[in-house]
């Protein structure tokens, strides 16, 4: 029996071989049997889908989903098929503040919604942190500071004062001239940081001695040089010899005196004179009289004129007119010296010599003149009132 089955199932697979062959040449299944295909309709997962050869053609349908909310499931209108539909978490990335410049805190979203996870956050500039350096003055640079931040390695300078001079400290020169007439010795040396030659010009005068003092016990002494070329003037100072001078003798008012070690000498110590004056009088004129406080010498000094007599008050003793002169002398008596003093006056003898009479509008005058000197005056006349 099982043989039977057997040769019928390949005669069965023969025949289906055959079929199939002309089924391929056909159009048909895939199979081999010649059949035609049993197709299966796509799903939202799986194309369409020979069910007999497992051909398939197309491309799934895909899931018509009802709603996508992060967080929710979700469910396909076509198949049922529920699937959660969670956040999709993406890393914002933050970056570090520099010293000029806000850094951010690295954050999260959701790249679906949007939904903020972590939120990021401003990091303020952190400012530069400069580290100053100092690089002293040189004959090719001033002093220069240089800020360096230790963060971003940021730098700037700033060169204070002036170069220095060149340094020539214990250098040797590579030559001397000598120029005696300008008293100038020009030494040339090479600077020991930028190797450049320098003249340097040094004065050396040729001195000749032209004065000289001797030092005292207690005063210095001097010797005065003058340059033979330019006349530049030094003086050297000689020590004094002691402390103190030994005198032979006080020095007076008019006479000094001289020390025996050295031979210095101490000059008078001139008089002290005090003043005391003496009004004028009619005997004698202001009087100064000077006298010594040290040694009582003394002498006077007239300045200006003898004062007049002092007739102040007295009356005459008698006098003469003398008319041809215009004149009257009277004699009076000095009160304080008794001296006769002759005191003259002028007293004219005048003579009417014409007259202006006055009127309502204008003065009159009248002319006089004295008959021995013809000196005249003029003696005004008032106006006429209304009621003359």
């Amino acid at each position: 029996m099982r043989i039977k089955k057997l040769v019928l199932f390949c005669m069965l697979c023969l025949a289906l071989s055959v079929f199939g062959s002309t089924a391929m040449m056909l159009g048909g299944c895939d199979s081999g049997c010649g059949a035609p295909h049993e197709w299966i309709d796509a799903t939202c997962t799986a194309p369409r889908t020979c069910l007999t050869c497992g051909e398939i053609k197309g491309q799934p349908l895909g899931h018509t989903w009802d709603q996508e909310v992060c967080g929710t499931d979700k469910i396909c209108l076509t198949c049922g098929e529920v699937e959660e539909y969670g956040h999709i978490v993406e890393v914002d990335e933050g970056y570090a503040a520099t010293c000029e410049a806000d850094g951010l805190t690295e954050g999260s979203h959701c790249s679906r919604c949007e939904t903020v996870f972590v939120e990021q956050e401003a990091i303020p500039a952190i400012g530069h942190n400069y580290v100053l350096t100092i690089a002293e003055a040189t004959c090719l640079a001033p002093e220069t500071h240089t800020y360096e931040c230790s963060n971003c390695l940021d730098t700037y300078t700033e060169q204070y004062g002036e170069v220095t001079d060149h340094d020539i400290e214990g250098v040797k020169p590579s030559g001397n001239i000598h120029v005696l007439e300008m008293c100038m010795v020009i030494s040339y040396y090479t600077c020991k940081d930028c190797g450049t030659r320098i003249s340097v010009y040094k004065t050396e005068h040729t001195y000749v001695l032209v004065d000289k003092v001797e030092a005292t016990c207690v005063s210095d002494g001097y010797e005065e040089y003058r340059c033979r070329y330019c006349k530049n003037e030094k003086t050297e100072i000689i020590p004094a010899l002691s402390t103190a001078h030994t005198w032979i003798g006080e020095a007076t008012c008019e006479n000094g005196t001289s020390c025996s070690g050295c031979g210095a000498e101490k000059p008078a110590i001139g008089h002290k004179y005090v003043l005391t004056i003496t009004e004028a009088t009619c005997l004698a004129p202001e009087t100064h009289t000077y006298e010594c406080s040290n040694c009582l010498h003394s002498y006077s000094e007239q300045y200006g004129e003898v004062a007049d007599h002092d007739i102040e008050g007295v009356k005459p003793s008698g006098g003469i007119h003398v008319v041809e002169m215009c004149m009257l002398i009277s004699y009076c008596k000095c009160k304080d010296c008794g001296t006769r003093i002759s005191v003259y006056t002028t007293e004219h003898t005048y003579v009417l010599i014409s007259t202006i009479e006055p009127t309502h509008d204008a003065e009159g005058s009248e002319l006089y003149r004295c008959r021995y000197c013809k000196h005249e005056k003029v003696v005004i006349l008032p106006a006429l009132s209304d009621e003359e």
